[in-house]
């Protein structure tokens, strides 16, 4: 017996070596190369018996675009495009010649995990009436059956008829789906579905089309038969068919056809496909740790892994791409600059080389070969965001991880809806699913919604006072540079919560996020506190008036007066001009004069600016003259109260409250309810 080569198939996890005779030759050398390929694939994993083998799969892409020709003297196209990722599982019969001997091989393909997408799109044009197609699918059905011939002798029957390397598949013919046409002109339209039906034909052998083998063997004699008696059909084609017939191409099906090949008004078939034979590892991509979310320099171990009981080993890279590059590592902290916010951490818990740089991540590769591979990947940034998948290379061929759900790669964080906000951090403050870019902050219930941070900036965070913080977007926050030293006194009660940052962590526009990029609702600026020489008489004073942190220019308040009061005249009246800078009026207004002949003074006015809830530090206390409810002017004895709260009605309270009455000669309540008040429900941050 002359030896050749060496076949080999695996069985249970064993090699059988089969031999064959055949000369060497270009044909015989391609497939003896697949062939040792794929066995060194089995071989490199050195499995015993219980592990059993790796299956094999043929993978690649496939694409199918059908023209639906528009009816007789119309004009335009309708389009329909299948896209289709295949992986095709492979079952062996073997095809013997009259003597019993093993002359080749017939490897029979169906769908195993494959999946399609398909959109129609086009108009027709038959005046007067435009029929419009839209519509999309998809599905896991890719192909009706297909079958690769393997020649294993010199001598083989078939060899006039099957070259070695042979190939078929069609389409499944069942799988439809269905999109929508709509005809319209004039006043008339009407919609209805139409299917659309998955069809096509590879390679021109209508021999595919009849026989389900279903036994362990084929006769050669027989199957030569067949294809003499099926010539005259595939050398005339059938419509929507291939013209030619294939063979593996560097063990690969690769090839395009049009149909009908003379093309014509309008081409109605285009079918190119890629499809090769691959190892079917059971290979898997981690998930993140759902408790990890980025900072500035924190690290995240991932890893990848082939199934053990496989018992293959490769190299593993991993990549990280489509990084964030926000400005900084904070909203007004680290800079102007905007390099990859994840990268691959100096330390690795493995062996790698160094990683290289893309365009939008970062590439590393393991040196040795593992069947599982962890590495550690860093945040630069408190929003930093990415995605990293891991491929694994057994023996020259890489493979792709996939998470449990079929992914080909995972967020870092853990984002789900991948919105670029951690997804813990997103439920636990109730924006689950809302626009990264919104500010809908409630609390609290002021005259507009929101702070002038997006739910993005909220999550990312700010430094303030040298300490990352990240905000709640149920809640209202207001930064505040104090040059004083005093901190804001009381106007924490507003329910707004602030933070008193450093100087540089405001810009020179005194803007907070000076860092925005991504998902951003605009510029927000923060309120400067500056102790300033003021009038006598006025304690403090917001410039140029009455407004928002993003027009008032600078909260003034003169200690030096507000010494001679008592302490708690401070607190009091940096939350009173902090109030005017987030948009919130005195109670009402006030006056200067006399009564009576006596000198001049502030004058109290009824439910003016000292009026309301006396509590509140919007209300003025402390005048020479009051104005009654019967609009007579009375000498004001009442002692100042400071107030410590923000109101939430206009309601008089203390020697503003009751029912309008005469005491000693003089009216009272003061100065009653307040013309304003509701404090709480007046603050504007924005």
């Amino acid at each position: 017996m002359r030896l050749a080569g060496t076949w080999y198939r695996l069985r249970g996890g064993t090699v059988a070596m089969v031999s064959w005779c055949r000369r060497i030759s270009v044909r015989c050398a391609w497939f003896a190369g697949l062939v040792m390929a794929v066995v060194a694939m089995y071989l490199a994993g050195a499995r015993t018996e219980a592990q059993g083998e790796i299956p094999v799969r043929w993978e690649g892409d496939l694409t199918v675009v059908y023209f639906a020709p528009p009816p007789p003297t119309a004009t335009g196209a309708i389009t329909t495009t299948w896209q289709m990722r295949v992986r095709w599982n492979e079952r062996r019969i073997d095809v013997k010649d009259d003597t019993g001997r093993l002359t080749g091989q017939i490897v029979v393909l169906a769908d195993d995990g494959s999946r399609w997408n398909a959109r129609a799109e086009g108009q027709w044009f038959l005046p007067p009436i435009t029929t419009t197609a839209s519509g999309t699918g998809s599905g896991t059905s890719t192909i009706g059956g297909g079958w690769v011939y393997f020649s294993l002798v010199d001598d083989d029957p078939l060899a006039d008829v099957l070259p070695n390397g042979s190939y078929h598949f069609w389409g499944p013919g069942t799988v439809e789906w269905s999109a929508t046409h709509t005809h319209s002109g004039g006043a008339f339209t009407a919609s209805g579905r139409v299917p659309m039906r998955l069809a096509f034909n590879v390679s021109n052998y209508v021999w595919a089309l009849a026989p389900n083998w279903s036994g362990e063997s084929l006769s050669a004699e027989g199957l030569r038969a067949e294809l003499l008696r099926e010539a005259p059909f595939t050398e005339r084609g059938l419509g929507g068919s291939d013209g030619e017939k294939r063979t593996l191409v560097d063990g690969a099906m690769v090839g395009h056809y049009d149909w009908p090949p003379e093309g014509g008004p309008i081409l109605q078939w285009q079918v190119s496909w890629n499809v090769h034979r691959r190892l079917a590892l059971d290979t898997t991509l981690d998930p993140v740790d759902a408790a990890w979310r980025p900072k500035l320099v924190n690290t995240v171990t991932l890893g990848a892994s082939i199934d053990e009981a496989q018992g293959v080993t490769g190299k593993f890279r991993f990549t990280l791409f489509e990084v964030s590059r926000e400005k900084g590592y904070a909203l007004n902290a680290g800079g102007s600059g905007t390099g990859l916010d994840l990268r691959f951490a100096s330390e690795q818990p493995a062996a790698f080389a160094a990683p290289t740089e893309t365009a939008d991540g970062w590439v590393i590769e393991a040196t040795e070969s593992l069947s599982r591979a962890q590495v550690a990947v860093a945040s630069m940034d408190y929003g930093a965001w990415g995605k990293l998948k891991a491929d694994v290379n057994v023996d020259g061929e890489w493979y792709e991880c996939q998470t449990s759900d079929g992914k080909a790669y995972v967020t870092i964080p853990a984002d789900g809806n991948e919105n670029r906000i951690w997804d813990t951090w997103e439920r636990n403050a109730g924006v689950w699913d809302a626009d990264p870019a919104s500010d809908t902050d409630e609390e609290p219930a002021g005259a507009s919604a929101g702070d002038g941070f997006s739910n993005f900036e909220e999550y990312r965070g700010f430094m303030a006072g040298g300490t990352w913080v990240s905000l709640d977007p149920r809640t209202k926050e207001l930064f505040v540079y104090d040059e004083i030293g005093q901190g804001i006194g009381y106007f924490g009660q507003s329910g707004v919560i602030s933070f008193v940052v450093d100087q540089d962590e405001l810009d020179a526009d005194r803007v907070a996020n000076f860092n925005r990029g991504y998902a951003s609702a605009g510029r927000q600026k923060g309120l400067h506190l500056v102790d300033s020489v003021l009038d006598p008489g006025t304690v403090g004073l917001v410039e140029p008036n009455v407004g928002t942190p993003n027009t008032v220019t600078r909260v003034m308040v003169d200690t030096a007066q507000l010494a001679g009061f008592v302490t708690t005249a401070l607190p009091s009246t940096i939350a009173h001009e902090l109030g005017h800078a987030v948009g919130v009026h005195h109670h009402g207004d006030w006056g200067h004069g006399s009564c009576s002949g006596g000198p001049a003074g502030v004058i109290a006015y009824w439910a003016g600016a000292h009026a309301g809830d006396q509590a509140c530090v919007m209300s003025y206390s402390g005048a020479k003259y009051y104005r009654g409810w019967d609009r007579q002017c009375y000498v004001y004895t009442w002692t100042p109260v400071w107030g410590s709260s923000f109101c939430v009605s206009k309601t008089g309270t203390g020697i503003n409250a009751g029912s309008r009455r005469m005491e000693d000669g003089r009216p009272l309540p003061v100065s009653g309810d307040g013309t304003r008040g509701d404090c709480v429900h007046a603050i504007r941050l924005k």
